[in-house]
């Protein structure tokens, strides 16, 4: 499967993004539903991680939706594929990795240095979806030490 993934990717991303519109001609809802679709990605990052690269800028898209129910399939997703032991995500999609972090932690970083400069990191409005990312947290640092302090970000002070 691994060099096979280049043929997939089109084809993948194609039922992933025809799942989510509603699209699929012929294909029955009970079988292609979002959270199976979501679950395909997963088993996919597993065993070939490169015939998803046009499923993961989907996801962090998925990230900034304003309906809970597919950023809550998108934070599942990804924080599923982040704390993989071995995970190469975190490093090959970091705009992925800042969007699912910014969509947990809040905290205020002052700048002093002039003009004053104030970050605001934003919280889920959805507290199921925080907890879905809490979820994350113990294996992301068992299994990713590297980015300890990004992690400890997400842990309720």
């Amino acid at each position: 499967m691994r060099n096979s993934s280049k043929k997939f990717q089109s084809y993948i991303t194609r039922f992933f993004q025809d799942v989510h519109s509603g699209d699929l001609d012929g294909t029955s809802s009970e079988i292609a539903t979002p959270e199976i679709a979501h679950n395909i990605v997963i088993q996919l990052y597993k065993s070939a991680p490169n015939a998803l690269v046009y499923v993961i800028p989907q996801l962090e898209e998925a990230l900034r939706n304003t309906d809970s129910v597919p950023r809550e399939l998108a934070v599942r997703t990804l924080g599923e594929m982040f704390s993989q032991p071995r995970s190469a995500l975190i490093d090959n999609y970091s705009s992925a990795w800042q969007q699912w972090l910014d969509r947990y932690a809040i905290y205020i970083i002052f700048s002093f240095s002039p003009p004053l400069n104030f970050r605001y990191r934003g919280q889920d409005v959805d507290p199921k979806i925080r907890i879905e990312r809490l979820s994350f947290v113990a294996a992301l640092l068992v299994n990713h030490p590297s980015h300890s302090t990004e992690i400890n970000g997400l842990k309720p002070s």
